[in-house]
């Protein structure tokens, strides 16, 4: 899970949230924002959302990939669900651009396996790790078999999100596996543990490449699934 720092919302967005009368009261729904009149704002509001996560998904961080005719499999996500806001009495929630993130999937049928948005649903606890938290990235790892993991076994709020979130969902397992080969053996480099427990990209000869257990026990690393790495001190693969 990467962090994500949340930029200003789209001036569409903003505009149309004080001049529509139901918005200003608090009595609307997220489908206000639906129909014909409103799809250009809402697209305006799609597309900051993903340019800010820089178009990954904010749970899993699997590549959010357009398609033709706006038939995109991803979806605008609230943190804190409409029926959790009108629950609590919060109907603000549901507009607010701080509650709002871009999730993978959209209008999977029931028969199919629900990840990230798709999976949370209306669920929301102050235990749950969000995107949001500054700390989200120090609170995972991954392991050799491309499962992700609380990074202290203790941490029932990484538990319960992971479970409720779905992030152990095969397609995601074997997306982990495949990007850990690509780490092992593509572009003859080797990530290779320092002495400051950072990382360093070395480039090694053919011979050396072979042995796929140069690398040490644990290598933190922030990940993209959309082909580009962070590298950084946290989310240990364990390895």
């Amino acid at each position: 899970m990467k962090h994500i720092i949340k930029k200003p919302e789209p001036e569409s967005f903003l505009n149309w949230k004080y001049t529509d009368v139901k918005v200003r009261r608090g009595n609307a729904k997220w489908s206000r924002l639906s129909g014909a009149k409103r799809a250009s704002i809402k697209q305006e509001l799609l597309e900051s959302l993903c340019k800010e996560q820089g178009y990954i998904c904010c749970y899993c961080e699997s590549k959010l990939i357009k398609k033709p005719c706006g038939q995109n499999d991803f979806h605008i996500e609230h943190i804190i669900s409409q029926n959790e806001a009108f629950k609590n009495n919060r109907p603000e929630l549901i507009f607010d651009y701080n509650n709002l993130l871009c999730s993978c999937q959209c209008n999977q049928s029931e028969d199919e396996d629900h990840q990230c948005g798709m999976s949370k649903g209306n669920w929301h606890s102050d235990d749950m790790v969000t995107p949001l938290q500054s700390d989200c990235e120090t609170r995972f790892r991954y392991t050799k078999f491309g499962k992700i993991k609380p990074l202290d076994k203790d941490d029932k709020g990484a538990q319960e999100t992971i479970e409720k979130l779905n992030l152990n969902a095969p397609i995601l397992v074997s997306f982990r596996l495949a990007l850990m080969n690509y780490m092992y053996y593509s572009n003859s480099e080797i990530l290779k543990r320092t002495t400051d427990d950072r990382i360093k990209l070395e480039y090694r000869s053919k011979d050396e490449r072979k042995n796929k257990f140069n690398l040490v026990q644990k290598i933190p690393i922030n990940t993209f699934f959309a082909g580009t790495f962070i590298l950084g001190a946290y989310n240990p693969f364990d390895l």
